[in-house]
């Protein structure tokens, strides 16, 4: 956590500012605010140490951001060939 160190203002803004970005998304946005990469599994614990919860909403106010859409729409056009007996259901 040594990028980590004493980053919490920087931390905690892109956290409200991307309230749904997964840990590797936090990773990238922080490396683009600072310059400095950190693993996933670094932001992970530093997040915990801050308090800040990751649980994802059922609606997020950001479902309905430019972002949001196209990450959306690139899934569904991933997957749209796969057979059904082909998709796995856990794991």
């Amino acid at each position: 956590m040594g990028n980590l160190t004493s980053s919490d203002v920087e931390i905690k803004a892109l956290v409200a500012e991307h309230p749904d970005a997964t840990l590797v998304e936090l990773c990238e946005l922080f490396a683009e605010k600072t310059g400095n990469w950190v693993s996933r599994a670094a932001m992970c614990r530093y997040l915990q140490k801050l308090e800040l919860n990751r649980k994802k909403t059922w609606y997020s106010s950001q479902a309905t951001t430019e972002r949001v859409q196209k990450l959306t729409v690139e899934y569904w056009e991933k997957i749209k060939d796969i057979e059904p007996e082909n998709k796995r259901v856990f794991g």
